[in-house]
């Protein structure tokens, strides 16, 4: 059976310092995620945490998050495409937009655990990037319990 896509969100959120921040709500008290750029990376991660970084310096990103049923296959049509495992305790998603702050997206996968995110980034120009992040179930369909 192919995968479903259960859920598809937009939110316009600000890139600063050329990060931007993605985590689960439980997770707000854990450390941050080293800067990616540390690591030799665009991404780098923390439990419940990612932190992207742009390859240039824009300002916004269109932020799409989509909520998948089974694993996605590969997809190699966005020029920074990165898969990362994430635990996702509470199911609920919000932004890090740096200097901004934090502030809840309204979007929850169907059941805690832990869930795959492929992280997809697309500058369009120097002011704007579209950011892609797809979340789909680590083992089994969504909508039952995994472990983390």
């Amino acid at each position: 059976m192919s995968p479903g896509k259960l859920s598809d969100h937009q939110a316009e959120v600000a890139v600063n310092r050329r990060l931007l921040g993605l985590f689960d709500d439980a997770s707000l008290a854990e450390p941050n995620p080293v800067l990616p750029l540390r690591v030799g990376d665009w991404v780098s991660t923390s439990r419940g945490k990612v932190l992207m970084e742009a390859d240039v310096d824009v300002i916004t990103a269109t932020l799409h998050v989509e909520v998948w049923d089974a694993p996605l296959p590969d997809d190699d049509t966005w020029p920074r495409t990165k898969t990362v495992p994430m635990v996702l305790e509470s199911g609920n998603l919000s932004v890090d937009e740096i200097e901004h702050g934090t502030r809840s997206l309204g979007i929850r996968v169907p059941a805690p655990g832990l869930w795959q995110a492929r992280l997809s980034w697309r500058t369009e120009d120097s002011r704007h990037a579209t950011v892609r992040v797809q979340f789909w179930p680590v083992s089994g369909r969504a909508g039952t319990p995994n472990s983390s």
